[in-house]
């Protein structure tokens, strides 16, 4: 796939929500209530969801880092093409990293819907494209979660394609992914912390991310070397070393 899409659906995206910005207020509004607030970010099972997702993305962020440093001291010896590793690293690191969190949460300004005045906050709201000064910190444009569970998705699906049968599985399997990168983004709005164009840009950004990366790197090329005997021969292989450093 090419990366003009994510690009193009980027401009789509910024020209509906310069039209029509209140589509952000609407989608939000179904889940308020002037009594109850946003009455979801309560619910101690959608809590427990999201903290499972948050921990998911964790987990695999550093695993690719350990990964990638076993395939660094293998050397020649490692079987799995190191670039494998670079890119599920790379997305968590760039993605809900660097891109979201350390540039456009910290620098955006954007106010998160429930500390905006329609949701009983005291903040202005603003469209999600053109810096403004609502929030100081951590702030609602795009959302870290949100990119964090899209960025899982994706390296789950490219880590496991090859190993996928063809047919009813692997529709399965793609279907599960994108509904695991719907339910962390979904969340993120439901309970007042987002707002529904947060949750798409930060979709939009790892997306793009992810196709440079994938052409940066020759994805395509290395995906082939993830086997259960390439794996195997790695562990003996790093095994040796253990034992003669012994």
């Amino acid at each position: 796939m090419r990366l003009r899409w994510p690009l193009f659906a980027g401009l789509v995206l910024t020209g509906l929500f310069q039209l029509w910005p209140g589509i952000d207020l609407w989608v939000s509004g179904q889940f308020y209530s002037a009594d109850a607030g946003f009455a979801l970010a309560g619910d101690p099972a959608l809590q427990l969801l999201r903290a499972v997702l948050w921990n998911a993305a964790t987990i695999v962020a550093l695993a690719s880092a350990l990964a990638l440093g076993l395939s660094a001291l293998l050397g020649r010896a490692a079987r799995v093409s190191p670039r494998i590793w670079a890119f599920a690293a790379l997305m968590f690191v760039l993605g809900p990293g660097l891109i979201v969190n350390g540039i456009l949460k910290t620098f955006w300004g954007r106010a998160r819907p429930r500390d905006i005045e329609a949701f009983g906050g005291n903040l202005q709201f603003t469209p999600p494209v053109g810096l403004t000064d609502e929030c100081a910190r951590n702030c609602s444009f795009v959302s870290g979660e949100a990119a964090s569970a899209v960025t899982l998705a994706i390296v789950i699906g490219v880590l496991l394609w090859h190993r996928l049968p063809q047919g009813a599985i692997r529709r399965g399997i793609v279907a599960l992914l994108v509904l695991l990168a719907f339910t962390g983004s979904g969340l993120r709005v439901a309970m007042g912390g987002h707002f529904l164009s947060d949750v798409l840009f930060a979709a939009l950004i790892v997306w793009a991310l992810a196709l440079g990366l994938a052409r940066a790197l020759d994805l395509g090329g290395a995906r082939g070397s993830l086997s259960r005997a390439n794996h195997a021969a790695e562990l003996r292989g790093l095994a040796a070393r253990i034992t003669r450093r012994a």
